[in-house]
């Protein structure tokens, strides 16, 4: 008995030995991923700690797990793995949901807004803005709310809605002040700043600008931005000297700081200006600078911008040589940002398809959970568990049975086909897929160039314009992109009904994120046609929906638009029509130009349309095509 006790003494003493080395182990990892995110050097940071995440998982240190899995994605948003980094937050949030703390789960919602800016997900960032806003309300957390309404100003800023940018930031001044927190002032001083400067009220934009000069000295902090606006202020104002002088400033603050990046920039600013007071001379010097900053660190946008200055100064030389070899660098430099761009855009949708999609997995979950609370009183929990498992491995087992079995016959039958289709096939599709790369290509840079000048330009009407163009050339790549998988290639026949269903559903996904939802109804028959006549019944098809959505249903319940698709008679029937109460003299004016466009498009085809309106039943349009 004394020899089993004392087993038992040394045993607990190796166990909690055992126990504090681990937790020592996890501290010592959170101690060095915290010291390389301070010193940049976050691929060591993500090593660190997803180290730290496979003990603290183990542990079942729900606490230190959520830090972890905030820290990772804070590693990968600076890696510019967005994606990632969002994963990271969302299981964060959900660890801290379990722990019930609200603050953690508020600064995981923030940063995971900030991921989903940086892809360009507006309407998702903005969503988690606002549930971290609420959360910091509740909490009251007064910083954290300023700092939300900043983020908030400046995203709609850059969408070009100065009047919310406006009275975000301008709430933000006011929280900043009332707690007394001179760096956010400061903050919001240079924000409220931008926005005067672009309604063009340099009076307002100036006095924000003394005042975060003067608090940043006060801070001990770089005014290097803040000579930036100056310099722009007094462009506005048409002071050339004062300018001049701020953007030298600014430059001068950059390289003290190593600030490459926007040194680089600095220099661009200053090539810029020099060009707009047509001195030539003192604008090479600064874009070849500016070039050489942008080309040593890769970034590609601000050598386009570079480039098409310098181009611009060739032209007025008549040097038109050096301008070819600057076009070729232009449009190898475009050919990599639109695809970064597109690499960016899948990202984006992809994030918003995968919220969707957990957004139902979870008002599923929470069905299931009150089924099983109110089985609970009735069913043993264990026999239940028991009864659950044996039926999923059960099912499991199965379905991977049929699966394999199917699996294998599908590949019986393609092995066999490829056996008789061989050397024929591989030529069809090599020069199927060349074809196609090329004008996917195309497209994508024609849509990238249009997505570019549409976020440079401030005018409501021309963003407008600039987004029938994308979604015109949209509709148009679609058939590349959904019917050349299914179609027979070497006739050039296309499935129209498949076109105008896929089509249909990237319109659905588009146009119905924000406000009432709209239905679709679909009444598509199989149909057959030729690559030609597809293309221009899917850019009607386009032209007719989003002219239905924009003008068709202010205020009309239960929204809907009908598309039906027949063939008969040698002819192909297309009808749109839709529920609303018909369109004003102002959406008339809109729709003709697209209707002109579906004209022209259908001439060339021996098409024709016909247009209706009823005020009780809306709109109905109806184009035949010979087929």
């Amino acid at each position: 008995m004394k020899n089993l006790k004392t087993l038992a003494v040394l045993l607990i003493a190796l166990l909690t030995n055992f126990a504090l080395s681990a937790q020592t182990s996890l501290n010592d990892l959170m101690e060095k991923g915290r010291s390389e995110i301070g010193n940049k050097d976050f691929i060591a940071a993500k090593s660190t700690y997803k180290n730290a995440l496979e003990i603290a998982t183990q542990d079942n240190d729900l606490i230190t797990k959520s830090k972890i899995q905030n820290n990772l994605g804070v590693v990968f948003w600076h890696l510019e793995q967005y994606k990632v980094s969002i994963d990271f937050y969302e299981k964060a949030i959900y660890t801290n949901g379990l722990l019930g703390n609200d603050t953690l789960i508020a600064e995981s919602h923030y940063n995971l807004a900030l991921s989903l800016r940086k892809l360009g997900n507006n309407d998702l960032a903005i969503k988690n803005f606002l549930e971290a806003l609420r959360l910091f309300e509740k909490l009251n957390d007064e910083k954290g709310q300023a700092y939300i309404y900043d983020v908030l100003g400046n995203i709609y800023l850059d969408l070009g809605d100065l009047e919310k940018a406006l009275s975000y930031h301008e709430t933000s001044l006011k929280i900043y002040q009332k707690i007394d927190y001179t760096k956010g002032v400061s903050r919001s001083c240079h924000n409220l700043a931008q926005v005067y400067l672009a309604k063009k009220e340099v009076q307002k934009a100036q006095g924000y600008l003394e005042n975060e000069k003067k608090l940043k000295r006060e801070l001990g902090l770089s005014t290097a931005s803040n000579s930036a606006l100056y310099g722009e202020l007094y462009r506005i104002k048409q002071v050339p000297d004062s300018a001049a002088f701020y953007l030298k400033h600014s430059l001068e603050e950059r390289v003290e700081e190593n600030n490459y990046s926007a040194i680089g920039l600095a220099y661009f600013h200053l090539g810029d200006f020099y060009y707009s007071q047509n001195d030539y001379e003192s604008t090479r010097i600064y874009l070849d600078l500016a070039y050489s900053s942008a080309d040593s660190l890769g970034l590609n946008q601000l050598l386009i911008d570079v480039i098409n200055l310098k181009i611009g100064i060739n032209r007025i030389d008549g040097n038109y040589r050096a301008n070819d070899q600057l076009y070729s660098q232009l449009i190898r430099l475009n050919e990599i940002v639109l695809g970064e761009t597109n690499i960016r855009e899948i990202a984006r949708f992809d994030v918003e398809y995968e919220s969707m999609k957990k957004d139902k997995e979870l008002l599923l979950k929470r069905s299931e959970l009150d089924f099983k609370i109110a089985e609970v009183g009735y069913l043993n929990y264990e026999n239940k568990l028991l009864i659950v498992i044996v039926s999923i491995v059960s099912l499991t087992i199965l379905l991977i049975i049929l699966f394999y079995f199917s699996v294998r016959k599908k590949k019986e039958e393609l092995e066999e086909q490829n056996q008789v289709l061989g050397n024929k096939n591989r030529v069809i599709d090599y020069l199927n897929k060349e074809m196609n790369h090329r004008m996917v290509n195309y497209f994508s840079m024609f849509t990238g160039m249009l997505k570019i000048d549409r976020k440079k330009t401030n005018e409501i009407k021309m963003k407008e314009l600039l987004t029938d163009y994308v979604n015109r050339l949209h509709a148009m790549s679609q058939i590349q992109h959904y019917l050349r998988k299914e179609n027979d290639s070497a006739s050039n026949i296309v499935l129209l009904d498949s076109y105008v269903s896929n089509l249909l559903a990237e319109i659905d996904v588009v146009l119905n994120r924000i406000g009432p939802k709209i239905k679709i109804n679909e009444s598509l028959e199989s149909v057959s046609t030729s690559y030609n006549i597809a293309l221009r019944i899917g850019i009607a098809v386009n032209e007719l929906t989003h002219n239905a959505y924009k003008h068709a249903f202010d205020n009309v319940s239960n929204p809907q638009i009908n598309v039906s698709l027949k063939s008969g008679a040698g002819a192909i029937l297309l009808e749109v029509s839709d529920n609303g109460l018909g369109m004003s003299s102002e959406a008339k004016r809109e729709n003709a130009m697209g209707i002109d466009l579906i004209k022209t498009l259908l001439n060339s085809v021996q098409g024709e349309i016909e247009y209706s309106e009823n005020q009780d039943k809306g709109v109905k349009i109806e184009i035949r095509i010979r087929n």
